[in-house]
């Protein structure tokens, strides 16, 4: 559905606006081009106004939309080929890796296992990864070509240390937790555990 929005003009009106969607790429073009102050160059860090200087203009990393200048002299180019179905969005990019497996190709791989009786039997992978998947079932992570998780182990760092650790640092502030309280209560006064801990005094 097309979102909707209200605008207040100079004259006190407030029209609605409809949201539309370009029937192609060139119309699009000539949208932003003779509405270039649509570009948030903001966003970017830098100074508008914008102005136009060169649609569909041959750069060495192939064909780019349109070509700005800011009115600090930064310029800024435009580019619609975003997506993965349009071939032509890595070369205007300077990116012929993105996209693709290949050789010399920067590929960044997931691998998740769905088969764990948390899912259960399943219709939509999709569906089930987002309503039941946790980090846990994440057993393989590859980027830039390098295998950083494993088996669902990080390559890159001792779990298990950096686990020992946290809890060594926890359970040390927790011993010491009535020497900062204003009121010298113990962290189980505080925070009671499930069950009452009890000491086996001889």
């Amino acid at each position: 559905m097309p979102r909707k929005m209200t605008v207040t003009l100079q004259d006190g009106s407030s029209p609605i606006l409809t949201e539309g969607i370009a029937d192609n790429e060139k119309q699009l073009q000539a949208m932003v081009k003779n509405n270039v102050d649509l570009i948030p160059v903001e966003e970017f860090g830098m100074t508008g106004p914008l102005m136009t200087i060169g649609r569909e203009t041959n750069l060495a990393s192939g064909a780019v939309d349109l070509v700005a200048f800011t009115m600090g002299g930064d310029i800024l180019v435009i580019e619609f080929k975003t997506g993965p179905q349009n071939s032509d969005f890595r070369a205007a990019l300077g990116r012929s890796d993105l996209g693709r497996l290949a050789e010399e190709s920067a590929a960044d791989l997931l691998v998740i296992n769905l088969q764990g009786i948390s899912y259960g039997p399943m219709r939509d992978p999709v569906t089930a990864l987002v309503d039941y998947g946790t980090g846990k079932d994440v057993e393989t992570v590859v980027v830039a070509g390098e295998i950083v998780i494993e088996n669902g182990t990080s390559s890159r760092m001792d779990e298990a240390d950096i686990y020992a650790r946290a809890q060594a640092a926890a359970t040390s502030g927790w011993d010491d937790w009535a020497a900062r309280d204003w009121a010298n209560r113990d962290v189980e006064t505080i925070t009671p555990p499930a069950f009452p801990t009890r000491s086996t005094g001889k």
